[in-house]
């Protein structure tokens, strides 16, 4: 369905938003 592959597109990006998030250094916030 449309649905799902819009889904897809929009779940992509957002967990790989959040793998960068938890990947950055601690030394970056400082």
């Amino acid at each position: 369905m449309i649905s799902s592959t819009v889904l897809t597109l929009a779940v992509i990006p957002a967990i790989y938003a959040l793998v960068k998030q938890w990947s950055l250094p601690r030394g970056s916030e400082q």
